[in-house]
């Protein structure tokens, strides 16, 4: 189980950034895709003749608002796993090299070299192997 909800701050919040923002983009295109359709629908309307005050133009006022809603629901909900999938797998980054880190430090600390190990389903397991084959090595010379 997890006690620090970020583990690197300055690695995940550059990951969290990066894909929030490019999600952010990306909802901002469908925003404006969905309310150009219906600029088009109304321009269209008008160009074939459907007088001003018609209930077809109230029709595309109420969809272009539910468009909106259910867009900036979407934005919303997007941006929520975004989020929550991105501090989940940037841990699989984070976490090890926290890792690693620490057990080096304390091993120039103390002199005492020893196997370094992070969970099996983290990244950075080749990582891990050579720093390993490096230690095992130093203590052979």
């Amino acid at each position: 189980m997890r006690t620090k909800f970020l583990i690197g701050p300055k690695l995940q919040a550059k990951f969290l950034a990066a894909f929030v923002f490019s999600n952010f983009l990306v909802a901002l295109g469908f925003l404006y895709s969905a309310v150009r359709f219906i600029d088009v629908f109304k321009l269209r309307a008008l160009e074939v003749g459907i007088p001003e005050g018609h209930y077809f133009y109230l029709f595309l006022s109420e969809q272009k608002q539910t468009l909106l809603l259910l867009t900036f629901l979407g934005i919303l909900f997007t941006l929520a796993i975004t989020t929550l999938l991105t501090i989940y797998l940037s841990h699989k980054i984070a976490g090890p090299v926290y890792r690693i880190e620490q057990d080096l430090t304390e091993m120039f600390r103390t002199n005492k070299f020893r196997e370094i190990k992070i969970r099996q389903d983290d990244d950075l397991q080749e990582v891990v192997v050579l720093v390993n084959k490096l230690i095992s090595k130093s203590q052979q010379s």
